[in-house]
């Protein structure tokens, strides 16, 4: 991989990581603020309360898990010919 498709590449990671943050900010806003007057109860929390924690966990380990499966790629950030060090 060349130093522009590496480039392209983390430039790409960077944009989808940013649109995950902007999704899993939305929903904790929708949960939080947009179940607000609902009256039911999760294990004695306000569904609003459950909804805008445990939701919001389990909406960004999805979103973890397909950024890392789908987006991200493993590279070596290393110049062609430039040795690790150890």
């Amino acid at each position: 991989m060349n130093e522009k498709e590496k480039f392209l590449q983390i430039n790409k990671e960077a944009k989808a990581t940013a649109f995950a943050l902007l999704i899993v900010v939305v929903y904790w806003l929708l949960a939080g603020f947009g179940l607000a007057g609902v009256e039911v109860t999760v294990f004695y929390m306000p569904l609003w309360a459950f909804a805008g924690c445990f939701g919001t966990a389990v909406i960004a380990l999805i979103i973890a898990v397909v950024l890392s499966k789908k987006v991200f790629k493993n590279m070596s950030l290393q110049a062609e010919g430039e040795e690790a060090d150890e």
